[in-house]
């Protein structure tokens, strides 16, 4: 009988240590923005998951400076745009918080918080892309910050990852001292000559 409980504990602790050594992982890095003030422009993160992964859930929190307004219509996450990723999971569920966070003071925040319906909705392994547009508001080098964090379904571990970039804003670029006299002096030419007919 002791016997049979030790190989019970045995095949328990072996699972368990397989479990672990199979859990997924995010890994990535993003690339910077540049737009002129008006403009968008977009930051990408390329993430990597090690292994495939049923999501019971997922929070995603995006936090940018203030020189930059958020379009959340062109945010992509995993390769769909984010209202047909927030669709996966259940609606009543699903929280969204533009509230500033005191985590990250002087920062803009938009943040998301998702549980899966009953079935849960798969992620495969390989490279995925997250992608976030900004408009930009005041020219300078803004700083974004991106916190995702996963729920695995199936042992409801969390699999972070946190990425940092920035968006490049540059000034509206004003037209060259020639061509704006040229074009006043064209304005000029034409009243003159409204006023001679």
């Amino acid at each position: 009988m002791s016997t049979y409980r030790i190989a019970l504990v045995a095949a328990a602790a072996a699972l368990a240590l397989a479990q672990a050594a199979t859990a997924a992982t995010l890994s990535g890095t993003a690339t910077p923005g540049t737009t002129t003030v008006g403009a968008t422009g977009t930051v990408v993160a390329d993430i990597t998951v090690s292994d495939p992964v049923d999501l019971f859930g997922a929070t995603l929190n995006l936090y940018w400076e203030p020189g930059l307004s958020f379009n959340g219509i062109d945010a992509t996450v995993f390769g769909m745009s984010l209202a047909d990723f927030t669709a996966q999971f259940d609606p009543s569920l699903t929280q969204v918080s533009t509230a500033p966070d005191p985590a990250m003071p002087g920062y803009e925040h938009y943040g998301i918080s998702l549980l899966a319906n009953i079935v849960p909705p798969s992620l495969a392994a390989g490279p995925v892309a997250v992608s976030f547009s900004f408009i930009g508001v005041a020219s300078g080098v803004q700083k974004v910050h991106l916190d995702l964090l996963l729920t695995d379904a199936s042992d409801f571990s969390d699999i972070p990852l946190t990425l940092d970039s920035t968006v490049t804003v540059s000034p509206v670029p004003e037209a060259p001292p020639a061509v704006m006299l040229a074009a006043g002096l064209g304005v000029l030419a034409l009243m003159a000559r409204r006023r001679r007919s």
